[in-house]
């Protein structure tokens, strides 16, 4: 039996009667039933992280043990419990818990379902694929299908992954969840940009119609102040976006934005720690938390600038950014296409990327935001900086010049794999004599998936004995570019990371050009590199380039070793420049939102508050404290995080009443309010007030610090002579 008295008071009384059955009746299954469901169900609704989550979730889990040991061929119990494990990543237990459901009920299809979530995370991807299939033939409106539309593209079958997911928003036409792996599977399918802009309006309807009207935002509409921004993501652990979220991570000017990171992931890495370590100034672990909470959560911060890192990938934070719980919100890095909400302001982007042209902005909903260079920046060995040095990670020999023959190839994910790619692929290994094609890829482990990439190809024209199949978990991250000469770029979805690791391990990338923005990200990297020749604009130019770089292996070697300090000295790898132009396009967009209409309540609010205070200095002035404290304390009232209406408190309770420790309390609180708005000078003053009121209350190493911290914000000769007073002394 858990310890209830752990668990939160709320949980506590709506438990009370259940828990009152069980202690008269230890072995009342109903009881059991009804107290694990309770607790289940506020672990899942509440943030992951809090302590008295944990407990819930540590409870459902012996409830729902209790549960099986009294009806051990329950079979929605032992789901249930196989549920709460894989909640929180104990896989084993959670298989065991599926597997002993299904024994007891076969034709179960949440336990084949979420078996299939369990066999993803896993990488076990066909079995994960036949679990799913399986929870779809047993129940057609299972939200297996949303797993299966991922499982099919890691299976190499973007076509088949939009259909499966189309299957299900029609079968759950209200669940928001479905949208983000159909516009995923569209963009990797090429689906045509007309039907992705049908499901992303659709999409933006149904969270409108869901959606309150937002309450206007009164954040302060000073241009040049010091802001709050929230980057949004569930990857702030070890995942691909932080090859390039490094560069704020070591740059960012935390002198003119104060950083929250809200975390909406349930992973706890190294890198996770470095984040929350050195980069956050304030960690917000949203995991579990509803959206209504996520905004609560955004509206009590303050955030001035929310940063979307997710868009429509996993762990995404688009219900609660739908909100709009901040007055500018943007959208960066994760996600390759418009998030079709009309609530985001902003896309950060470049002019390679998305071309400047009047047509371009009419494939968005967010504004674009141009930086000068690149979209965003690269650091390699993100997770393993001591390694830049390491003889296994500096460019080597082209291999061709050992090996005889061209190795082109791709370290690129099977879902981006195309038949357009294929056919433009295998036209380029079979237009150079002796080539091959090596591909690394999660899931190429797996017998049937990389027999029917060799059947694909086999279909394009390019025979098996030209291909090179090599699992991912086999090869360690940049190592498999020693065998590569010339890396090639998936079309339509072009590939982010592996292209910049490609060139930074001397790599040359042939990529071709298309129209939309996930089309065009190899023309941005290269062009910014400094080898625009590498883009193609047609399939003739693309197999072109390929064959010219391949004809010549003592240039393409020469490349090869001169890529690195290339890529070292452009662009892509300026992380301070591309920091303080991405603070810039904050800045600007900040800028936009404090001249424009939306800030009208804001400005208002600001003057009422300007206003208010004037007044009680007047009256504070004037020696008038009564009225003075209870001018302040109507406007502290209106304007709780106001420092100064603190401070005027503390000074009326401290010179016109005499309430020493009710004082000392106000000015604390005028401190702290004062330090995050910023107002260093009332900041100096405050802390001098606050220097003498410790000395009156008997504390002088309590003033001798404040009366110091003062001097630091602002020089004062009283201030320096009380100090100097009380050192002598």
């Amino acid at each position: 039996m858990f310890d209830a008295s752990l668990l939160p008071d709320t949980l506590q009384h709506a438990l009370r009667s259940q828990l009152d059955e069980i202690h008269l009746s230890p072995k009342n299954a109903n009881a059991w039933s009804a107290v694990a469901a309770s607790l289940a169900e506020y672990a899942y609704q509440h943030v992951f992280a809090l302590s008295e989550t944990v407990c819930a979730l540590e409870a459902a889990i012996q409830s729902y043990h209790m549960l099986v040991s009294l009806q051990p061929s329950n079979a929605n119990a032992w789901n249930e419990l196989g549920c709460l494990y894989l909640y929180r990543n104990q896989l084993p237990q959670a298989e065991d818990a599926f597997r002993q459901a299904l024994s007891i009920d076969s034709r179960l299809a949440c336990a084949h379902g979420n078996l299939g979530l369990l066999f993803s995370r896993q990488n076990r991807i066909s079995e994960a694929i036949a679990a799913s299939e399986q929870a779809l033939s047993l129940d057609s409106s299972s939200m297996a299908a949303l797993n299966l539309a991922q499982l099919y593209g890691l299976r190499g079958d973007a076509a088949q992954a939009v259909k499966i997911a189309q299957h299900a928003l029609r079968h759950s036409p209200g669940q928001t969840l479905v949208y983000g792996p159909l516009l995923m599977s569209m963009i990797y399918a090429g689906s045509p940009t007309k039907e992705r802009q049908q499901i992303l309006k659709r999409y933006r309807q149904q969270m409108e119609r869901a959606q309150a009207r937002p309450a206007p935002h009164l954040n302060s509409p000073e241009p040049e102040r010091k802001l709050r921004i929230a980057y949004l993501s569930g990857d702030f652990c070890r995942h691909a976006s932080s090859y390039f979220t490094e560069s704020l991570r070591l740059h960012q000017d935390h002198a003119q934005f104060e950083v929250y990171c809200y975390y909406n992931g349930d992973t706890h890495d190294a890198l996770t720690q470095r984040y929350m370590n050195h980069f956050a100034d304030h960690w917000r672990h949203t995991y579990g938390a509803s959206a209504d909470a996520v905004v609560a959560q955004m509206r009590a911060d303050c955030i001035d600038i929310a940063i979307d890192l997710a868009g429509h990938t996993k762990n995404n934070l688009l219900e609660a950014l739908a909100r709009k719980p901040a007055p500018v919100q943007l959208t960066w890095l994760g996600y390759p296409d418009s998030t079709g909400l009309s609530c985001i302001d902003w896309r950060i982007t470049d002019y390679i990327a998305d071309p400047a042209t009047p047509q371009r902005q009419s494939l968005y909903t967010e504004r674009l935001r141009y930086l000068p260079g690149p979209f965003c920046s690269y650091t390699p060995l993100v997770d393993a900086p001591e390694k830049y040095h390491d003889p296994a990670y500096q460019p080597g020999q082209a291999p061709c010049l050992t090996q005889g023959y061209i190795t082109f190839g791709s370290a690129s994910n099977i879902v981006r794999l195309t038949d357009v790619t294929l056919q433009l692929w295998s036209q380029v290994v079979l237009a150079t004599p002796g080539a091959i094609l090596l591909l690394e890829s999660t899931g190429l482990e797996e017998p049937e998936i990389a027999e029917r990439l060799y059947q694909r190809f086999a279909c394009a024209g390019l025979p098996a004995e030209r291909l090179r199949l090599i699992p991912r978990k086999h090869s360690p991250q940049y190592q498999i570019y020693h065998r590569i000469d010339i890396a090639l770029d998936p079309w339509p979805c072009n590939a982010g990371t592996t292209t910049l690791d490609a060139l930074w391990m001397g790599v040359p990338v042939v990529s071709l050009a298309g129209d939309a923005f996930f089309s065009r990200i190899g023309a941005s990297v290269l062009t910014h590199l400094g080898h625009p020749e590498w883009v193609a604009h047609d399939a003739e130019a693309f197999v072109d380039i390929a064959h010219r770089l391949a004809s010549d292996p003592q240039r393409l070697n020469a490349q090869r070793a001169a890529l690195r300090t290339e890529m070292e000295h452009s662009p892509l790898m300026d992380t301070m420049g591309f920091t303080r132009h991405f603070e810039s396009a904050l800045r600007q967009s900040w800028q936009a939102w404090c001249d424009s209409p939306a800030s009208s309540a804001a400005r208002k609010n600001a003057q009422e508050k300007h206003e208010a205070l004037s007044l009680c200095q007047m009256l504070l002035e004037k020696q008038s404290y009564a009225d003075a404290l209870s001018a302040y304390q109507m406007v502290c009232a209106r304007w709780q995080e106001s420092g100064e209406a603190w401070y005027g408190i503390g000074l009326c309770l401290l010179l016109g009443e005499q309430r020493l420790e009710q004082a000392h309390h106000a000015l604390e609180q005028a401190v702290l309010r004062l330090q995050q708005e910023e107002k260093h000078s009332v900041l100096a003053d405050c802390l001098s007030a606050l220097g003498n009121l410790s000395l009156l209350l008997g504390n002088p190493q309590a003033a001798a610090h404040q009366f110091q911290q003062s001097l630091e914000l602002k020089e004062s000769p009283d201030v320096r002579a009380w100090l100097a007073t009380m050192l002598s002394s």
